[in-house]
């Protein structure tokens, strides 16, 4: 991956991170006593030996333990809420106090007090299986502390008597169906480790991971819970006895989130799908499907594509290693992919920040303006003008002509457009906006006010020396210094304002179509539209002609030299299921990314749950679209047969490539299933795992991380310029 911007004084390598086992804390949550003894002795002719009183000091360590801050996770995956293909992976939950899970002892030193369970919708169902209710903690004898043996600590209790702790979820599962699926002490230690590295702005993250046992099933909704394992282990492995009730046991959930994985497989013959497979075998492709129709057909379920593909003598169905080969970059590159993170990248409608109707092709709808009802000032009448927000096409769009500025009023800035006759009202609806945002906020128009004041005053004590000079007119009291700029506070203003800051977001995209769903748009900044706003802004204490030739000779903020802006509008899923979404531009050659070439981010900001506005410094040639490092998750690759099991291609610890055996294929590690004789669960035996690699020495839970990683996808966009 790309090195992102650092903001450190010396640059860090964001796209490398390491695993670690484990972060353990210098001291645990408990009770402590510390006492300190002093023995005193001199060697002397009269021996003198003295002991004196020991001090004795008790202290308590708290965190964490029956109720978890939001705060406290970074991220879960899969996303919460989340449809899409994610029966091959394990869940997982990035902590971001890498100590956490460690704090606390599982009763068997060393290993976590923390982990995840899943449980499927039929599962949860099941009420003489699984049971969820709530319940009180601290209560005497029947709160949860008491019914599972746990010492009380001074956290317990709230600060305010009025103001008790709210109850907490707990599972009851039956015994036997939690032996089956619960992580052993062994595995604890092998789910959960450590990442340390550099994310996008350079800060450098060290968060604790905690890997799920169990992946979901295909056609069903998982839950996933974060469960207190505090003091549940004993010598015999984990105590069923605490927190027993009948034939089930009580555990507590910190945490849970759900996500659904689809019932079958999806494939498609698409354009895109084609350009993913080597040419040999694209070509055959095209020969057998070559009409819309073929390319738009839906196969749903895998056996059912499979058949299509033999009927049509792409491959056969006979294994051979030339046509497993074909079949299996044929079924990837055709499946459809939910709403995965390459799924939602390969759907993404990706184009310029425009609308183009089907009947009148007119420039300006090219150029990002819609046509929009527009109230006349001196009557009840109404008119359609044009408008469009900040966002344009093309950099030429602004060439040719400049805005009158300053202006009196936003009619001055209202356009004609001749081809259809009408209103052009984009700079006058960007001046008026500005100008109101600056009333809006009054602090910001009484220093713009003062200010122009005082250099009002300052120009008319200059005009009386020079006629009166003998007359002492000096006055110190001016609210700026002679000659001096905006103040710091009013540039932070403008500065901001240039970035389209507090600029409404139906003056940005004014109509739905400009920004459709899960679609990439990008865009020109248009440098009038801008000056506009600022001019808007800057109008306050503009009411005469004077005012207006005075600013003239000035230097008003729409007057300074910025350079050209581009930039993207992203409204999709990507953007609200995933939080550390990265994006990168690059100037120059649209055929290689050269680091050197990368261009600086202006702002980078959700305008909502699934919008996302980058503006970068320069003209944008190329983009990328992915994920930093950390967030990197696990799981492991589907077979291309059905009767045979998933398996993982086996990674060098060192460089993190993928091992090759001697005829240059991959070394692959089939699943291991606990128990072995029922795969229903579907639960990773993680030790067995570990113990049947041989290819790898594995001595800690980082390295299997590093082997059980999956990667992340990149969208790479070459911009091309509307012509």
């Amino acid at each position: 991956m790309e090195n992102s911007t650092s903001t450190e004084s010396e640059p860090v390598e964001t796209n490398k991170i390491s695993f670690e086992a484990y972060h353990k804390p210098g001291i645990g949550a408990g009770k402590y006593t510390l006492q300190a003894n002093l023995d005193f002795s001199i060697a002397s002719s009269t021996s003198i030996n003295e002991n004196f009183q020991a001090n004795t000091l008790e202290f308590e360590v708290s965190g964490p333990r029956f109720i978890l801050s939001p705060s406290e996770v970074h991220a879960v995956f899969p996303p919460r809420d989340s449809l899409g293909e994610f029966d091959n992976v394990l869940p997982h939950i990035e902590i971001n106090r890498s100590t956490l899970p460690w704090e606390r002892p599982a009763g068997k030193e060393g290993s976590p007090w923390l982990c995840l369970i899943l449980l499927q919708d039929d599962e949860l169902n099941d009420k003489e299986k699984v049971e969820i209710q709530t319940m009180d903690w601290a209560a005497k004898d029947t709160g949860l502390r008491d019914l599972l043996g746990l010492q009380p600590e001074i956290s317990d209790d709230p600060d305010d008597e009025k103001k008790p702790f709210p109850p907490v979820k707990v599972i009851k599962i039956l015994n036997d169906f939690l032996e089956d699926i619960l992580p052993t002490a062994e595995d604890l230690n092998w789910l959960t480790h450590v990442r340390v590295g550099h994310d996008q702005h350079g800060e450098k993250f060290e968060r604790a991971i905690l890997v799920c046992n169990r992946m979901p099933r295909a056609g069903s909704k998982a839950e996933v819970h974060l469960i207190s394992l505090e003091d549940r282990f004993g010598s015999n492995g984990f105590d069923f006895d605490k927190g027993k009730e009948n034939d089930k046991t009580l555990l507590l959930s910190l945490l849970s989130w759900q996500f659904t994985c689809p019932d079958t497989d999806e494939f498609k013959v698409s354009d895109k799908a084609m350009d993913r497979l080597p040419e040999v075998l694209k070509a055959v492709v095209q020969t057998n499907f070559p009409t819309v129709e073929d390319k738009d057909m839906l196969y749903r379920g895998k056996e059912t594509f499979k058949n299509v593909l033999n009927e049509k003598g792409i491959v056969t169905l006979d294994k051979s290693d030339d046509d497993n080969k074909k079949l299996s970059q044929l079924l990837s590159a055709c499946h459809i992919q939910t709403e995965t993170f390459k799924g939602l990248m390969d759907a993404l409608n990706i184009g310029w920040f425009s609308i183009q109707p089907e009947k009148d092709n007119h420039p300006l709808f090219q150029a990002g303006s819609i046509p929009m009802a527009h109230g006349l000032r001196n009557s009840r009448e109404k008119t359609a003008s044009w408008y469009r927000g900040p966002f344009v096409t093309s950099q030429n769009l602004s060439n040719g002509f400049s805005l009158d500025l300053p202006a009196r009023n936003a009619d001055q800035l209202l356009l004609y457009e001749n081809a259809s006759n009408m209103l052009d009202t984009s700079y006058a609806a960007a001046w008026e906006l500005g100008r109101l945002l600056a009333i809006g906020q009054p602090r910001i128009s009484q220093q713009i006010a003062q200010w122009k004041t005082s250099h009002a005053r300052e120009a008319g004590l200059a005009r009386q020396n020079l006629t009166f000079g003998h007359i002492p007119f000096t006055d110190a009291a001016f609210v700026h210094e002679k000659d001096g700029q905006l103040d710091q506070n009013l540039q932070n203003y403008f500065e901001d304002l240039s970035l389209l800051k507090s600029v409404p977001f139906h003056y940005l995209v004014p109509h739905e179509k400009l920004l459709p769903h899960e679609s990439l748009r990008f865009f020109h900044l248009d440098e009038h539209w801008v000056e506009a706003l600022l001019d808007g802004a800057f109008s306050i204490g503009r009411t005469t002609k004077l005012d207006v030739k005075r600013e003239e000779k000035g230097t008003g903020p729409q007057e300074n030299d910025r350079p050209a802006m581009t930039g993207i509008l992203l409204r999709s899923d990507l953007v609200s299921g995933w939080p550390s979404l990265m994006v990168e531009g690059y100037k120059g050659d649209e055929n290689e990314i050269k680091k050197e070439d990368k261009l600086t981010i202006k702002r980078f900001e959700r305008l909502g749950p699934n919008v996302l506005l980058v503006l970068f410094e320069g003209v944008l040639s190329q983009l990328t679209i992915h994920l930093p490092a950390e967030s990197l998750h696990f799981g492991f690759s589907r077979p291309m047969h059905d009767d045979e099991a998933y398996f993982k291609e086996l990674k060098s610890l060192e460089d993190g490539s993928e091992i090759m055996d001697a005829n240059d294929k991959n070394v692959t590690k089939g699943i291991i299933w606990r128990p072995k004789e029922n795969n229903s669960l579907r639960v990773f035996d993680t030790k067995a795992f570990v113990d049947s690699i041989n290819e790898v020495s594995i001595s800690h839970s980082g390295q299997l991380a590093v082997e059980l990683l999956e990667g992340v996808p990149r969208l790479l966009v070459k911009v091309k310029e509307v012509e």
